[in-house]
């Protein structure tokens, strides 16, 4: 990973101050969501720093112990109570200091790209533009901070693999240790990050080894929780995210899923010509029809009715079926680009979208834009590629200033 100044420090300038002009609005946002329970955390870490929930919470109408209620990890509260100790409990302290995470992502996808695509900004732009990044980065949740490690942590490692550098895997070992410590979901780097090596053709027993550590650590987290509160919070959060189920049947789940997508990446939407040719573009405009018309026959996706008042939301159903068919076309393009390339960097790519979008609509308990957000980096890559392959003299000359 060998970066010359001239070509690192102008680029990753840029990037953070077009991040910080996008979050800094919003810098007084008033706590919202789930907010509330990590930054209940991370004020009893300040006098109860091993013993990260336990305390008694009223979430749901009466009291809860906070082992219960919680369905995450403790690395973001950990992280947030230094600002709070410091800088005060307010939403403007606290969402500057979140700052950090939001930067981090942006300059991770845009070092990460480097490795696959000739125009890294554009996929970092891509990234910094989705609104689900936007809606995730002016909050004080774990999902930027932890999808910040989860790029920086292939970063080292494909650097590690490629310039047979210990010194970086092991800081690529630590960076998915934080990952899966900050949101359960960090755990699936292990096998993606295991499938490229594979692919890659290492010796197994260097890097092997390595991926045993943050096995290790989520066994221990495991362990040290059960003695806390009497059950390991791994297994427990694993049992709820899996047999709590709020959506509806199958179908239901996965159309919502495909327009989380297409929504949380709107940009799908006008690149759409660029992407793909005009058969396929027909082929997307009889989609929309197509799933609109399910839709209606469905009468309800998810949990939001097609109906009101007996008649059908037409304007609804159009949005929805445009971001259904946009969220879907995620999947062909990640198996486009593998079809075409079939190397380890598209098989990457390819498991990383596919298992994203796989956890959000089949196994986690519920479809939402914090389930689509660890896709971003992928797509904004895939799209950047995509670009690039089909490129005429127009879009080449506009990614290129990019």
């Amino acid at each position: 990973m060998k970066w010359k100044t001239s070509e690192t420090v102008s680029p990753l300038l840029i990037l953070t101050i077009l991040t910080l002009a996008c979050l800094l609005p919003f810098i007084g946002k008033a706590f919202h969501i789930d907010d509330p329970l990590f930054l209940w955390c991370a004020r009893h870490i300040q006098s109860h720093p091993f013993d990260f929930y336990g305390f008694r919470v009223n979430w749901g109408g009466e009291e809860t112990p906070m082992d219960v209620v919680m369905q995450n990890p403790p690395l973001a509260a950990y992280f947030m109570a230094p600002a709070g100790a410091v800088f005060g409990w307010g939403e403007a302290a606290l969402h500057a200091w979140f700052l950090l995470p939001a930067v981090a992502l942006v300059a991770g996808t845009w070092r990460l790209a480097r490795n696959f695509c000739r125009h890294p900004r554009a996929a970092a732009l891509i990234t910094l533009t989705a609104p689900v990044f936007l809606l995730s980065s002016t909050s004080v949740m774990c999902d930027t901070l932890m999808l910040a490690f989860w790029v920086w942590a292939v970063v080292f490692w494909m650097a590690g693999l490629g310039q047979n550098s210990p010194g970086r895997l092991c800081i690529a070992v630590l960076l998915i240790s934080a990952c899966e410590l900050t949101k359960y979901f960090g755990l699936s780097l292990i096998p993606l990050l295991l499938v490229y090596s594979l692919m890659e053709r290492r010796r197994l027993w260097a890097w092997m080894a390595l991926l045993l550590v943050p096995i290790l650590v989520m066994v221990a987290y495991q362990q040290w929780t059960r003695h806390l509160y009497g059950r390991g919070l791994l297994y427990d959060a694993a049992f709820y995210a899996t047999n709590m189920r709020v959506g509806g049947n199958f179908l239901e789940r996965l159309m919502a899923g495909m327009a989380f997508c297409g929504g949380c990446i709107v940009i799908l939407l006008p690149l759409a010509p660029a992407l793909w040719g005009r058969k396929a573009l027909v082929g997307g405009i009889v989609a929309v029809i197509l799933t609109g018309l399910l839709a209606v026959t469905l009468k309800k996706i998810n949990q939001f009715s097609i109906l009101e008042n007996g008649d059908v939301k037409w304007f609804y159903v159009v949005q929805l079926s445009l971001a259904v068919v946009a969220g879907g076309s995620l999947i062909f393009l990640a198996l486009a680009d593998w079809f075409h390339r079939k190397t380890p960097d598209s098989t990457l790519l390819l498991m990383w979208v596919a298992g994203t979008f796989l956890f959000s609509c089949a196994i986690n308990w519920t479809v939402s834009g914090r389930n689509i957000l660890p896709m971003l980096p992928a797509i904004s890559i895939l799209l950047v590629r995509r670009l690039e392959r089909r490129a005429g003299p127009d879009t080449a000359n506009v990614m290129g200033r990019l």
